[in-house]
Protein backbone atom coordinates (compact mmCIF):
# COMPACT_ATOMS: atom_id res chain seq x y z
CA UNK A 1 0.00 0.00 0.00
CA UNK A 2 1.46 3.41 -0.83
CA UNK A 3 1.75 5.80 1.72
CA UNK A 4 -0.43 8.26 0.00
CA UNK A 5 -2.91 5.72 -0.81
CA UNK A 6 -2.77 5.28 3.34
CA UNK A 7 -3.28 8.82 4.17
CA UNK A 8 -6.09 9.17 2.12
CA UNK A 9 -7.65 6.18 3.26
CA UNK A 10 -7.55 7.26 6.79
CA UNK A 11 -8.94 10.96 5.74
CA UNK A 12 -11.86 9.40 4.10
CA UNK A 13 -13.31 6.62 6.87
CA UNK A 14 -16.22 7.62 8.06
CA UNK A 15 -18.25 5.88 11.29
CA UNK A 16 -20.88 3.47 9.43
CA UNK A 17 -21.23 0.81 7.83
CA UNK A 18 -18.84 -2.19 7.22
CA UNK A 19 -15.02 -2.47 6.10
CA UNK A 20 -12.80 -5.59 5.06
CA UNK A 21 -9.28 -5.44 5.53
CA UNK A 22 -7.72 -7.51 3.27
CA UNK A 23 -3.71 -8.08 4.12
CA UNK A 24 -0.87 -8.93 5.98
CA UNK A 25 0.04 -5.44 7.51
CA UNK A 26 -1.17 -5.71 10.98
CA UNK A 27 0.66 -2.28 11.65
CA UNK A 28 -1.96 -0.54 8.71
CA UNK A 29 -4.86 -2.69 10.07
CA UNK A 30 -4.00 -1.27 13.32
CA UNK A 31 -4.07 2.55 12.30
CA UNK A 32 -7.36 1.88 10.65
CA UNK A 33 -9.45 0.68 13.46
CA UNK A 34 -7.78 2.99 15.74
CA UNK A 35 -9.13 6.19 13.57
CA UNK A 36 -12.53 4.93 13.38
CA UNK A 37 -12.36 4.72 17.22
CA UNK A 38 -11.61 8.20 17.07
CA UNK A 39 -14.11 8.94 14.78
CA UNK A 40 -16.98 7.34 16.76
CA UNK A 41 -15.49 7.04 20.52
CA UNK A 42 -12.98 10.47 20.60
CA UNK A 43 -11.40 9.57 23.67
CA UNK A 44 -14.16 8.51 25.87
CA UNK A 45 -14.80 5.21 27.65
CA UNK A 46 -16.84 4.23 24.62
CA UNK A 47 -13.40 2.81 22.85
CA UNK A 48 -13.40 0.10 25.38
CA UNK A 49 -17.09 -0.66 26.40
CA UNK A 50 -18.02 0.24 22.55
CA UNK A 51 -15.68 -1.79 21.56
CA UNK A 52 -16.32 -6.07 20.48
CA UNK A 53 -13.12 -7.57 19.56
CA UNK A 54 -13.40 -11.41 18.19
CA UNK A 55 -11.64 -13.69 16.48
CA UNK A 56 -12.68 -15.94 13.89
CA UNK A 57 -11.13 -19.12 15.00
CA UNK A 58 -13.20 -18.36 18.57
CA UNK A 59 -16.48 -17.81 17.55
CA UNK A 60 -19.09 -18.49 14.74
CA UNK A 61 -20.21 -16.29 11.96
CA UNK A 62 -23.70 -16.14 13.72
CA UNK A 63 -21.63 -14.19 17.13
CA UNK A 64 -20.62 -11.62 14.69
CA UNK A 65 -23.78 -10.64 13.31
CA UNK A 66 -25.45 -10.80 16.79
CA UNK A 67 -22.67 -8.79 18.29
CA UNK A 68 -23.23 -6.26 14.93
CA UNK A 69 -27.30 -6.09 15.84
CA UNK A 70 -27.19 -5.17 19.22
CA UNK A 71 -27.39 -1.95 20.47
CA UNK A 72 -25.29 -1.09 23.05
CA UNK A 73 -25.50 -0.16 26.63
CA UNK A 74 -23.85 2.83 26.36
CA UNK A 75 -23.77 5.29 23.03
CA UNK A 76 -25.36 5.10 20.07
CA UNK A 77 -23.43 2.56 18.00
CA UNK A 78 -20.92 -0.25 18.71
CA UNK A 79 -17.64 -0.78 17.10
CA UNK A 80 -17.41 -4.84 16.09
CA UNK A 81 -13.78 -5.82 14.83
CA UNK A 82 -13.70 -9.87 13.77
CA UNK A 83 -9.75 -10.91 12.86
CA UNK A 84 -8.87 -13.47 10.38
CA UNK A 85 -11.65 -14.53 8.66
CA UNK A 86 -10.19 -16.93 6.70
CA UNK A 87 -10.01 -18.85 9.57
CA UNK A 88 -14.36 -19.05 9.30
CA UNK A 89 -15.57 -22.86 8.10
CA UNK A 90 -16.50 -21.60 3.89
CA UNK A 91 -20.45 -21.85 4.85
CA UNK A 92 -20.16 -19.44 7.87
CA UNK A 93 -19.03 -16.45 5.86
CA UNK A 94 -22.57 -17.02 4.15
CA UNK A 95 -24.20 -15.55 7.05
CA UNK A 96 -22.06 -12.30 7.28
CA UNK A 97 -23.50 -12.40 3.76
CA UNK A 98 -26.50 -12.18 4.64
CA UNK A 99 -25.91 -9.97 7.50
CA UNK A 100 -24.39 -7.66 5.05
CA UNK A 101 -27.22 -7.40 3.00
CA UNK A 102 -29.66 -5.88 5.87
CA UNK A 103 -26.70 -4.57 8.25
CA UNK A 104 -28.63 -2.58 10.90
CA UNK A 105 -26.53 1.11 11.78
CA UNK A 106 -25.98 0.27 15.63
CA UNK A 107 -22.65 -0.71 14.72
CA UNK A 108 -19.71 -0.69 12.39
CA UNK A 109 -18.51 -3.75 11.25
CA UNK A 110 -14.46 -4.45 10.58
CA UNK A 111 -13.65 -7.66 9.05
CA UNK A 112 -9.73 -8.29 8.83
CA UNK A 113 -8.39 -11.09 6.85
CA UNK A 114 -4.51 -12.79 5.91
CA UNK A 115 -4.54 -14.66 2.79
CA UNK A 116 -2.57 -17.61 2.83
CA UNK A 117 1.38 -17.10 2.01
CA UNK A 118 1.09 -18.54 -1.68
CA UNK A 119 1.96 -17.29 -5.47
CA UNK A 120 -0.52 -15.56 -6.48
CA UNK A 121 -1.76 -14.07 -3.63
CA UNK A 122 -5.46 -14.55 -3.81
CA UNK A 123 -8.09 -11.85 -4.00
CA UNK A 124 -10.07 -10.87 -0.88
CA UNK A 125 -13.37 -12.87 -0.03
CA UNK A 126 -16.78 -11.99 -2.79
CA UNK A 127 -18.67 -9.62 -0.57
CA UNK A 128 -22.32 -8.16 -2.67
CA UNK A 129 -21.32 -5.12 -4.25
CA UNK A 130 -21.42 -2.12 -2.32
CA UNK A 131 -22.27 -4.17 1.39
CA UNK A 132 -19.09 -3.13 2.76
CA UNK A 133 -15.64 -0.98 1.85
CA UNK A 134 -13.00 -3.84 0.78
CA UNK A 135 -9.20 -1.89 1.56
CA UNK A 136 -6.26 -3.96 1.02
CA UNK A 137 -3.37 -3.19 3.48
CA UNK A 138 -0.52 -5.15 1.75
CA UNK A 139 2.94 -4.10 1.95
CA UNK A 140 4.22 -0.85 0.22
CA UNK A 141 6.12 -1.53 -3.21
CA UNK A 142 9.89 -1.44 -2.59
CA UNK A 143 10.46 2.12 -3.98
CA UNK A 144 8.08 3.52 -1.27
CA UNK A 145 10.26 2.23 1.78
CA UNK A 146 12.15 5.92 1.96
CA UNK A 147 8.47 7.33 2.21
CA UNK A 148 7.29 5.39 4.89
CA UNK A 149 10.88 5.51 7.12
CA UNK A 150 11.01 9.08 6.51
CA UNK A 151 6.66 9.28 7.92
CA UNK A 152 7.52 6.87 10.44
CA UNK A 153 10.17 8.88 11.80
CA UNK A 154 9.02 12.33 11.19
CA UNK A 155 6.29 11.49 14.10
CA UNK A 156 8.72 11.52 16.36
CA UNK A 157 11.29 14.21 14.68
CA UNK A 158 13.50 12.08 14.05
CA UNK A 159 15.81 12.01 11.01
CA UNK A 160 17.95 9.06 9.56
CA UNK A 161 21.30 9.22 7.41
CA UNK A 162 21.42 7.21 3.68
CA UNK A 163 23.87 4.86 5.70
CA UNK A 164 21.48 4.26 8.08
CA UNK A 165 18.57 3.96 5.82
CA UNK A 166 20.74 1.89 3.52
CA UNK A 167 20.89 -1.33 6.74
CA UNK A 168 17.07 -0.50 7.52
CA UNK A 169 16.24 -1.22 3.96
CA UNK A 170 18.43 -4.87 3.44
CA UNK A 171 17.58 -5.59 6.92
CA UNK A 172 14.26 -5.20 8.16
CA UNK A 173 12.84 -4.90 4.21
CA UNK A 174 9.31 -2.89 3.16
CA UNK A 175 6.91 -4.97 5.67
CA UNK A 176 5.32 -1.94 7.52
CA UNK A 177 4.43 -3.78 10.44
CA UNK A 178 8.07 -5.14 11.11
CA UNK A 179 9.40 -1.33 9.83
CA UNK A 180 7.29 0.25 12.29
CA UNK A 181 8.41 -1.74 15.58
CA UNK A 182 12.36 -1.70 14.69
CA UNK A 183 11.78 2.16 14.13
CA UNK A 184 10.22 2.48 17.82
CA UNK A 185 13.52 0.43 18.70
CA UNK A 186 15.76 2.83 16.74
CA UNK A 187 13.92 5.80 18.29
CA UNK A 188 14.56 4.86 22.20
CA UNK A 189 17.96 3.66 20.89
CA UNK A 190 18.54 7.13 19.55
CA UNK A 191 17.68 9.33 22.90
CA UNK A 192 18.24 12.65 22.25
CA UNK A 193 20.02 12.48 18.90
CA UNK A 194 18.08 14.03 16.04
CA UNK A 195 19.51 11.69 13.51
CA UNK A 196 19.54 7.72 13.48
CA UNK A 197 22.57 7.11 12.59
CA UNK A 198 24.31 4.25 10.71
CA UNK A 199 25.82 2.93 14.62
CA UNK A 200 22.61 2.86 15.57
CA UNK A 201 20.91 0.34 12.99
CA UNK A 202 24.23 -1.75 12.96
CA UNK A 203 23.99 -1.67 16.95
CA UNK A 204 20.22 -2.86 17.02
CA UNK A 205 20.14 -4.87 13.71
CA UNK A 206 23.63 -6.16 13.58
CA UNK A 207 25.75 -6.97 9.80
CA UNK A 208 24.06 -5.15 7.63
CA UNK A 209 22.98 -7.36 4.70
CA UNK A 210 24.23 -4.71 2.34
CA UNK A 211 27.38 -6.76 2.89
CA UNK A 212 26.00 -10.15 1.48
CA UNK A 213 24.25 -8.33 -1.16
CA UNK A 214 28.03 -7.04 -2.31
CA UNK A 215 29.69 -10.16 -1.66
CA UNK A 216 26.84 -12.63 -3.86
CA UNK A 217 27.48 -10.07 -6.65
CA UNK A 218 30.88 -10.58 -6.44
CA UNK A 219 30.70 -14.25 -6.65
CA UNK A 220 28.60 -13.95 -9.26
CA UNK A 221 31.07 -11.46 -10.93
CA UNK A 222 33.52 -14.32 -10.34
CA UNK A 223 31.71 -17.33 -11.27
CA UNK A 224 32.65 -18.90 -7.93
CA UNK A 225 29.21 -21.19 -7.31
CA UNK A 226 30.23 -22.11 -3.58
CA UNK A 227 31.05 -18.82 -2.60
CA UNK A 228 27.58 -17.61 -4.05
CA UNK A 229 25.70 -20.65 -2.58
CA UNK A 230 27.47 -20.12 1.25
CA UNK A 231 25.95 -16.09 0.79
CA UNK A 232 23.41 -17.28 0.04
CA UNK A 233 22.54 -19.87 2.47
CA UNK A 234 23.34 -17.10 5.10
CA UNK A 235 21.16 -14.47 3.94
CA UNK A 236 18.26 -17.14 3.46
CA UNK A 237 18.93 -17.91 6.95
CA UNK A 238 18.53 -14.69 8.18
CA UNK A 239 15.47 -13.45 6.25
CA UNK A 240 13.45 -15.71 7.13
CA UNK A 241 13.90 -15.26 10.99
CA UNK A 242 12.47 -11.86 10.08
CA UNK A 243 8.78 -11.61 12.00
CA UNK A 244 6.07 -11.80 8.84
CA UNK A 245 8.27 -13.14 6.20
CA UNK A 246 7.48 -15.64 4.32
CA UNK A 247 9.72 -17.93 2.14
CA UNK A 248 8.06 -16.76 -1.24
CA UNK A 249 8.42 -12.28 -0.05
CA UNK A 250 12.44 -13.27 0.97
CA UNK A 251 12.83 -15.29 -2.19
CA UNK A 252 11.72 -12.26 -4.44
CA UNK A 253 13.47 -10.03 -2.20
CA UNK A 254 16.69 -11.85 -2.65
CA UNK A 255 16.36 -12.39 -6.82
CA UNK A 256 15.46 -8.79 -6.69
CA UNK A 257 18.43 -7.72 -4.98
CA UNK A 258 21.06 -9.83 -7.45
CA UNK A 259 18.91 -8.10 -10.06
CA UNK A 260 19.24 -4.53 -8.51
CA UNK A 261 22.79 -5.10 -8.24
CA UNK A 262 23.74 -5.92 -11.71
CA UNK A 263 21.44 -3.12 -13.20
CA UNK A 264 23.70 -0.77 -10.68
CA UNK A 265 27.10 -2.49 -12.01
CA UNK A 266 26.01 -1.38 -15.57
CA UNK A 267 24.80 1.64 -14.68
CA UNK A 268 28.58 1.87 -12.79
CA UNK A 269 30.50 1.43 -15.96
CA UNK A 270 28.50 3.34 -17.95
CA UNK A 271 29.53 6.60 -15.22
CA UNK A 272 32.97 5.01 -15.32
CA UNK A 273 33.40 5.42 -19.04
CA UNK A 274 31.75 9.06 -18.66
CA UNK A 275 34.50 9.65 -16.23
CA UNK A 276 32.58 10.11 -13.44
CA UNK A 277 34.72 10.58 -9.88
CA UNK A 278 34.15 7.64 -7.73
CA UNK A 279 32.73 9.42 -4.76
CA UNK A 280 30.29 10.76 -7.12
CA UNK A 281 29.70 7.60 -8.20
CA UNK A 282 29.27 6.41 -4.38
CA UNK A 283 26.77 8.76 -3.63
CA UNK A 284 24.33 8.27 -6.77
CA UNK A 285 24.35 5.18 -6.88
CA UNK A 286 23.94 4.99 -2.92
CA UNK A 287 27.27 2.50 -2.84
CA UNK A 288 28.54 3.11 1.24
CA UNK A 289 32.21 4.15 1.35
CA UNK A 290 33.07 0.48 3.46
CA UNK A 291 32.15 -1.32 0.19
CA UNK A 292 33.30 1.16 -2.48
CA UNK A 293 36.48 -0.63 -3.60
CA UNK A 294 35.21 -3.77 -3.67
CA UNK A 295 32.63 -2.16 -5.47
CA UNK A 296 33.96 -0.84 -8.65
CA UNK A 297 36.07 -4.21 -8.76
CA UNK A 298 33.43 -6.16 -9.32
CA UNK A 299 32.77 -3.48 -12.01
CA UNK A 300 35.94 -3.86 -13.78
CA UNK A 301 35.03 -7.09 -13.81
CA UNK A 302 31.95 -7.69 -16.18
CA UNK A 303 31.60 -6.80 -19.97
CA UNK A 304 28.07 -4.69 -20.56
CA UNK A 305 27.50 -7.19 -23.21
CA UNK A 306 27.66 -10.32 -19.74
CA UNK A 307 25.56 -7.27 -17.95
CA UNK A 308 22.88 -7.58 -20.65
CA UNK A 309 22.95 -11.70 -21.25
CA UNK A 310 22.57 -12.14 -17.10
CA UNK A 311 19.76 -10.37 -17.07
CA UNK A 312 17.75 -12.17 -19.39
CA UNK A 313 18.84 -15.03 -17.85
CA UNK A 314 17.38 -13.97 -14.85
CA UNK A 315 14.36 -13.76 -16.40
CA UNK A 316 14.16 -16.79 -18.48
CA UNK A 317 15.46 -18.95 -15.96
CA UNK A 318 12.89 -17.62 -12.80
CA UNK A 319 9.94 -18.22 -15.39
CA UNK A 320 11.44 -22.06 -16.03
CA UNK A 321 11.87 -22.40 -12.36
CA UNK A 322 8.54 -21.01 -11.65
CA UNK A 323 6.67 -23.24 -14.18
CA UNK A 324 8.03 -26.34 -12.84
CA UNK A 325 6.47 -25.63 -9.39
CA UNK A 326 9.69 -25.71 -7.24
CA UNK A 327 10.34 -24.58 -3.75
CA UNK A 328 11.26 -21.10 -3.37
CA UNK A 329 14.45 -21.37 -2.38
CA UNK A 330 15.45 -24.06 -4.83
CA UNK A 331 14.37 -21.50 -7.66
CA UNK A 332 16.73 -18.60 -5.85
CA UNK A 333 19.49 -21.43 -6.28
CA UNK A 334 19.35 -22.35 -9.75
CA UNK A 335 19.12 -18.68 -10.81
CA UNK A 336 22.58 -18.25 -8.89
CA UNK A 337 24.44 -21.53 -10.57
CA UNK A 338 22.92 -20.36 -14.06
CA UNK A 339 24.90 -16.83 -13.35
CA UNK A 340 27.71 -18.40 -12.14
CA UNK A 341 28.14 -20.60 -14.82
CA UNK A 342 27.45 -17.91 -17.38
CA UNK A 343 30.03 -15.78 -15.52
CA UNK A 344 33.21 -18.59 -15.40
CA UNK A 345 32.34 -19.38 -19.15
CA UNK A 346 33.35 -15.75 -19.67
CA UNK A 347 36.42 -15.93 -17.46
CA UNK A 348 37.71 -19.02 -19.44
CA UNK A 349 37.17 -17.06 -22.42
CA UNK A 350 39.78 -14.22 -21.01
CA UNK A 351 39.47 -10.69 -19.58
CA UNK A 352 37.30 -7.71 -20.84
Amino acid sequence: MKLQDFKRCLSTLTPSGTYLLWGDETFLIDAIIARLKDLMFGTGEGRTTNCVVLYAADCRASDVAAAASTHPFFGEKSLVVVHNIQDFPRGDFDVIKEYLSEQTPAAVLVLTGTPPPRYPKPPPPAIPKGKARVIEVSSPPDWEFEKWVTSLLSRNKKRISPGAMENLRDNVGSNVTTLAMEIEKLICLAGDAEQISESHTEALLGRSRTQGRFDLADAVASGDRTKALTVFADLWREGLSTPNMSSNKWMTILVGAVRSQLERIWRAKEMLDEGCPRQKLGKELRVPDRYLDGFIKTVNRFRVADLRRSLSLMFSAELRARSEKLDDRTVAELLLVALCRRSAARRRRGPP
